[in-house]
């Protein structure tokens, strides 16, 4: 025991020891301000995210569903993953990859959300509705 004394105090007295635990501190320092950064940047991103689905115009028809390009399609799925009960019915964005695919999700989408009873948004929040036939009969 007296040896593990005498080796633990000629550390100390070298100081290597406290070298030691300064430089590990800063490493846990650094790491900790990295993720603090990461955080940030992953914050600015969700909300970048959030702005961009809640500035998007919905569509209620079949025809216009079909017109619509890739981005605004996922656009307007994220939109509908937001809704209570729907994350789990939405395909997720890397298991439907083409257009046709996106179309029936969308449109599969819009005849739940009609069919659920909630009122249609308004022209005032950015959404489109029109006197068009609605997802009833879905034209192809």
């Amino acid at each position: 025991m007296a040896f593990v004394r005498r080796a633990g105090r000629d550390l100390g007295a070298q100081r290597c020891e406290r070298e030691r635990r300064r430089l590990e501190q800063e490493a846990v320092d650094q790491r900790v301000a990295q993720n603090r950064e990461k955080d940030l940047v992953s914050a600015a991103k969700k909300r970048k995210q959030q702005d961009a689905i809640s500035g998007v115009r919905l569509d209620f028809t079949a025809r216009k569903v079909q017109k619509r390009t890739n981005p605004v399609l996922e656009l307007q799925l994220d939109w509908h993953r937001q809704l209570p009960g729907q994350k789990a019915l939405i395909p997720m964005k890397k298991d439907s990859k083409r257009h046709a695919e996106k179309v029936d999700a969308l449109t599969a989408a819009v005849q739940r959300y009609l069919a659920s009873g909630m009122s249609l948004p308004d022209q005032s929040n950015g959404f489109e509705d029109t006197d068009d036939e609605q997802m009833d009969g879905v034209e192809e």
